[in-house]
């Protein structure tokens, strides 16, 4: 049965084409076109509720600094993709249209996005960003959203012998009553805050086993 055009199920919209239902928008969304190209996105949601994209990218330059490098989203293989994202236990969706990709940010989770949605409606994803390594098997991470106590580097042996022995001149005039003299390096923290290793950055904890 058919209403101006429309199948049964189906909502006629404002400018009185037939606009398919919630069912027939989400069986669309099992379904890959393999004459579309897409991009791997996952949206999660951090702590305190905020929406949290991630996505399958591509080494695109050098970044600013050592150890950092330009990344883009790249487009995917689709069934590879889904097929890792079902070993991982993981489910999936596509989205190829606006009703489908209005659907998928309610929802979250994996998906392969068409490319020209993705261009469309989450071109500031698809730019280059710079990003750093992370501790193995975890991915790049973006720098923008890396706390700078995680960017320190761990001091050099040259640094950490000067530091400790001028702690230790101190010592030693404050017990002979000597004035001492204030140096910065004095200050400076011997240990590692969160060092940057080659196994990556250290997510609130050293990477050394």
């Amino acid at each position: 049965m058919t209403l101006n055009g429309a199948e049964a199920g189906s909502e006629i919209g404002d400018d009185g084409s037939p606009r398919d239902g919630l069912d027939a928008v989400v069986a669309r969304m099992w379904v890959v076109d393999d004459a579309l190209a897409y991009f791997a996105f996952t949206l999660t949601a951090d702590p305190l509720g905020n929406p949290v994209f991630s996505y399958q990218s591509q080494w695109v330059g050098r970044g600013s600094k050592r150890m950092r490098e330009l990344r883009a989203a790249s487009l995917v293989r689709p069934h590879s993709m889904r097929h890792l994202w079902a070993e991982l236990g993981q489910p999936s969706v596509v989205v190829t249209d606006t009703e489908t990709l209005a659907v998928y940010l309610c929802v979250g989770g994996n998906a392969l996005i068409a490319e020209d949605i993705a261009k469309k409606f989450l071109s500031d994803l698809l730019e280059p960003q710079e990003c750093v390594p992370s501790p193995l098997g975890t991915g790049p991470r973006l720098l923008s959203h890396v706390p700078q106590s995680a960017l320190n580097h761990a001091p050099t042996q040259k640094l950490r012998t000067d530091v400790l022995a001028e702690r230790d001149s101190a010592a030693k005039a404050v017990v002979a009553g000597r004035p001492t003299m204030s140096t910065s390096r004095c200050t400076s923290t011997v240990g590692t805050p969160d060092p940057m290793w080659t196994c990556g950055l250290a997510a609130g904890r050293s990477c050394r086993r």
